[in-house]
């Protein structure tokens, strides 16, 4: 190294040029970009540095030279580019994006693949690109000011070179105007909106090539993916002579915030309203979408622009809160009527706040009238007198009022079941006079005939007689007993009158005729005694004989008298059913079926979701003024 004051004396030296360490050559090419515009010398030594082995010192030297407004430079990074494959092209672009003095190169670059200019077959068209890859933005503004119709053919060309022949443009890039609605500011990015497109695009700081010039209201040159779901700009350039105040800006976009023309981009919408547990915004847009922001309410006030991010890498839509930008009442108000249409809401207006709560959420019952003059009464949580609300129809009755009776399954009338109060006692079970109530047995109730028109007949059982009070049922009225004569017997025992109940009795021999001798011995027929004992004949040496009962013909008991009441049946007809078993069911009069008291035989109740106003609350939209 020769020798130096210092350091930074030795950098300002030509010898640091072509010093041997690479980082001592970048920092002498640092040290001179600042000073290449009024010293020929040093750029001189730049562009030799353009061939320098190293890639790094290089590139160096390029982006110096073209932020300098040399046209070696970008020249050098542009052949570069189209050589480069992969990783190496990645790099090389992003060192064209570090030149700002040649804005229209980077845009280009964005915008298509720049080796496929050389295939352009137009003449005119070549011409075109090849100038504006060389193009400063002096050079510009220099021909803007000479032509002013300049710039407007150089828009209208760039936003047509899809359609030109051998140019390979990049995959979905679209290159337009816009306006800058909110800078970057801390994590959240910045926001554009292209009028021709009635696009809303956001963007980060880094996409802008002058960031120097950014701010709100400036004109804007950006490329971007023209799909689906994209809301990103890719590269920007901030134009230096075309600004609008704020009041314009929120004039410019109000068309596009209602129309919601866009098929990519971000989603405009306003703050409808806020709430407070959970704590979050309702944001509404005109194309009938809506949205919650829970991660950012403290950036949100009613009535606030918002732009929506609907696919993010956090797998739910992402609100930005626009800062500065005001939206007029009747736009606001086309906003929230475009989205009622869309849902098919009803706007309703709050006109008076009861004291009383629902019993369950605790939420005061308030009375709103719609724009059709309706009154309609509603639980609403923080009401505001005169705010105003969103009505949905009512999912359970589709808007009818009304639904099918539950009781009756909408016949109008019920099959006679189930127990009721019985009519002739009152559901008491006893009589005025006191007597026991023979419908219901005493108990009060009743049980339906099961839709048969017909019940048992309470009084007789269903068995159609009644046992007879005279016989008890047995069909007797004097019942069989024994004989009291021969006491059950059927016979009965007398005394022998021929013996005179000893069984026997004594005669005189007729052998011996009573002396004992016969033929000169003893007798051998009384032996000897003169007399011998008989058994009686009559009753058998039994001493009594047994005759039969005339009394009861030797039945030993008298015969039954059958009841003359029942006739000897042990029953009788039943004196209420009249022998039939059943009678009319006192319930329903023989119907089988009772009107249903529900719906009073009409097989509709009132919704009762909604209370028959075929409306109910939606949501509150308290962006609208009162």
């Amino acid at each position: 190294m020769v020798k130096a004051i210092s350091l930074q004396d030795y950098y300002n030296r030509r010898e640091a040029f072509y010093d041997p360490d690479r980082m001592v050559r970048i920092a002498a090419i640092h040290r001179a970009g600042g000073k290449l515009d009024r010293n020929s010398t040093l750029r001189e030594i730049l562009r030799n540095i353009l061939s320098d082995t190293d890639k790094l010192v290089s590139r160096y030297a390029a982006i110096t030279l073209a932020q300098s407004g040399d046209e070696a430079g970008i020249r050098y990074l542009l052949e570069a580019i189209v050589r480069a494959q992969g990783e190496d092209r990645e790099e090389l672009e992003s060192c064209l994006h570090n030149c700002s003095r040649f804005p229209f190169a980077v845009v280009l670059n964005e915008l298509l693949f720049i080796e496929s200019i050389s295939n352009v077959v137009d003449a005119d068209y070549s011409k075109f690109l090849h100038t504006t890859l060389y193009l400063t933005s002096d050079r510009f503004y220099e021909k803007c000011e000479e032509d002013p119709s300049s710039r407007q053919t150089f828009l209208r060309i760039l936003r047509a070179l899809h359609q030109v022949r051998g140019l390979r443009m990049r995959p979905h890039k679209m290159c337009d105007l816009g306006w800058i609605l909110a800078e970057p500011r801390g994590k959240q990015p910045g926001f554009l909106f292209c009028p021709e497109r009635r696009l809303f695009l956001k963007f980060e700081e880094e996409t802008v090539l002058n960031r120097e010039l950014m701010g709100t209201g400036r004109q804007v040159l950006f490329v971007s993916q023209g799909k689906s779901g994209y809301g990103d700009t890719d590269c920007l350039y901030v134009f230096e002579d075309k600004a609008i105040r704020l009041a314009e800006l929120s004039q410019l976009i109000e068309g596009a915030v209602t129309e919601c023309a866009g098929e990519f981009g971000l989603l405009p919408g306003v703050v409808a309203s806020k709430r407070e547990s959970p704590e979050c915004v309702d944001v509404l847009c005109a194309n009938g979408k809506s949205f919650q922001e829970r991660y950012r309410v403290q950036r949100a006030s009613l009535s606030q622009f918002v732009l929506i991010e609907e696919d993010t890498d956090l797998g739910r839509s992402m609100c930005h809160f626009v800062p500065n930008i005001s939206l007029k009442p009747d736009v606001i108000q086309k906003i929230v009527s475009d989205y009622a249409a869309f849902k098919n809401l009803v706007m309703a207006q709050i006109t008076t706040i009861h004291q009383d709560k629902h019993p369950k959420t605790d939420l005061p019952r308030c009375e709103v009238r719609t724009e059709d003059g309706q009154t309609i009464t509603t639980y609403i949580s923080n009401p505001r007198q005169r705010s105003w609300v969103f009505m949905k129809v009512c999912h359970v009755c589709q808007a009818a009022g009304e639904v099918v009776c539950y009781a009756c399954e909408g016949r109008g009338e019920n099959p006679c079941y189930g127990t009721y109060s019985c009519s002739r006692c009152k559901g008491s079970g006893t009589l005025e006079d006191g007597r026991e109530c023979l419908i219901c047995s005493g108990s009060g109730s009743l049980q339906g005939c099961q839709g048969k028109g017909q019940i048992d007949c309470p009084v007789c059982g269903g068995d159609g007689n009644l046992q007879c009070d005279n016989c008890h049922g047995s069909g007797e009225y004097q019942p069989r007993r024994p004989c009291p004569k021969c006491h059950g017997s059927g016979d009965f025992s007398v005394t022998c009158q021929k013996c005179g109940g000893s069984g026997n009795f004594t005669v005189t021999c007729r052998k011996c005729g009573g002396s004992g001798r016969f033929r000169g011995g003893t007798c051998w027929s009384c032996q000897g005694a003169g007399r011998k004992e008989l058994d009686c004949g009559a009753c058998e040496g039994t001493g009594s004989k047994t005759l039969e009962c005339t009394a009861c013909g030797g039945q030993g008991y008298w015969e039954a008298k059958p009841c003359n009441a029942c006739g000897g049946h042990g029953s009788r007809e039943c004196f209420y059913c009249h022998g039939d078993a059943q009678i009319q069911c006192p319930v329903c009069h023989g119907q089988g079926r009772l009107p249903c008291r529900k719906c009073r035989e009409q097989g509709k109740i009132s919704c009762p979701h909604c209370q028959g106003n075929r409306l109910i609350f939606h949501a509150k939209v308290d962006c609208l003024p009162s």
